[in-house]
């Protein structure tokens, strides 16, 4: 009768840290810096040895420059490594900040309260120029789905708008604007209008 395999211990992420830090440290003592002095001393007196002498004069640059790729290559692998590693961790950190936003004080707001809100902030923030079609109710409806919902089903928040007179001097851009504009008038429903220039 054979028993079960259990499975390995998972280590956890601290251990596997200190493992990977403890490797980074055995790499870091096997680059071995030399000491400079002599040769800087001959520097200093204005020494001049040509390349094909130089191996016969001083050992070191024998193999230098091909350990110093290899140094690179490995610090290149690890710098590339650790990125990975620094966008799981800001996947996580994401999918954390999405969770806990379930929380946010100002969900528990009415939906009329939040868009009464926004009026004040629409108001307050005035047009200052920028983008070609800009309206501060863009910004609000992209910190997430709910205020966006919020922001479209309101048509005074749709009533001012600034377009910027350039706006038309290409077909692209012109076209872009045609709609972006379009669709702002179609949110504004029957409200009365205010457009800069």
């Amino acid at each position: 009768m054979h028993k079960p395999t259990q499975d390995p211990p998972v280590d956890s992420f601290g251990e596997i840290t200190r493992r990977a830090i403890s490797c980074v440290d055995k790499l870091t003592r096997k680059i071995v810096p030399r000491d400079n002095e002599l040769i800087l001393k001959r520097l200093r007196r204005g020494e001049f040895v040509s390349s094909s002498r130089l191996s016969e004069v001083d050992p070191f640059p024998e193999d230098s420059r091909s350990r110093l790729a290899e140094y690179n290559h490995s610090i290149a692998q690890l710098e590339e490594a650790l990125g990975s590693l620094k966008n799981a961790r800001d996947s996580f950190r994401h999918s954390v900040d999405v969770t806990t936003s379930l929380c946010a004080p100002v969900r528990c707001l009415p939906e009329d309260v939040l868009t009464e809100i926004f009026s004040f902030y629409v108001k307050s923030m005035g047009f200052k120029g920028g983008p070609i079609l800009s309206t501060p109710n863009f910004r609000l409806a992209y910190v997430c789905s709910f205020w966006r919902k919020a922001v479209f089903s309101r048509p005074t928040l749709w009533s001012s708008f600034l377009l910027t007179v350039d706006a038309f001097r290409g077909q692209e851009v012109e076209s872009e604007v045609l709609t972006l504009l379009s669709n702002c008038l179609l949110r504004s429903a029957n409200t009365p209008l205010s457009l800069f220039v």
